[in-house]
């Protein structure tokens, strides 16, 4: 398994950011992740309340986001959502499917590279309402093979939910590639 570590680059733009994680050099069997989030203005999107928590003590929690299920969240009101993210390999730009996927930045990525055959493993975040997602890329074809909240998932992955974390800017451990929680 290959692993790639970065912290980015993350660029700042007026309203989305961007993160690249890349393993390699490009045209030199190099690939490179990229994912791209804007923030989330209730008014341009559909949002669904619902009932949430115990009987004795219920509350409405957002539940529904564009006729979607929305992964990123714990029924509160969302900061960002996923605009895309794409993986290029070679010269092909592969993208990636990111229906769901909301509040983004602050997390950590890896990369399986075998033959035509890639991995992007992910679990992204907050801070609340973390989510693990997989991709599997083969000649250009892609499948999001899991998109899940259920944290009995991280345990079968702990090369990407269980990294050692920086102490510290520009200190970095070589087996993960995490990058800054915008709201931290």
């Amino acid at each position: 398994m290959i692993f790639v570590m970065s912290t980015g680059p993350v660029v700042f733009c007026e309203e989305s950011e961007e993160i690249v994680v890349k393993k390699g050099e490009l045209g030199k069997g190099g690939v490179e992740f990229h994912l791209i989030e804007k923030s989330f203005d209730p008014p341009k999107h559909k949002v669904e309340r619902c009932v949430v928590g115990p009987k004795s003590d219920p509350w409405k929690g957002v539940c529904i986001v564009d006729d979607q299920i929305p992964f990123g969240n714990d029924y509160e009101l969302l900061k960002s959502y996923t605009v895309e993210a794409f993986l290029i390999v070679g010269k092909k730009k592969v993208p990636l499917q990111v229906t769901g996927m909301f509040n983004p930045l602050g997390g950590y990525v890896t990369i399986e590279g075998r033959g035509n055959s890639w991995t992007v493993q992910g679990i992204f975040s907050d801070g609340a309402g973390a989510y693990f997602v997989q991709w599997i890329v083969y000649e250009g074809k892609l499948i999001r093979t899991i998109l899940t909240n259920n944290e009995s998932i991280f345990a079968l992955y702990p090369e990407t939910t269980n990294p050692k974390q920086p102490s510290g800017p520009g200190d970095f451990h070589p087996t993960q590639k995490t990058f800054p929680n915008k709201s931290q």
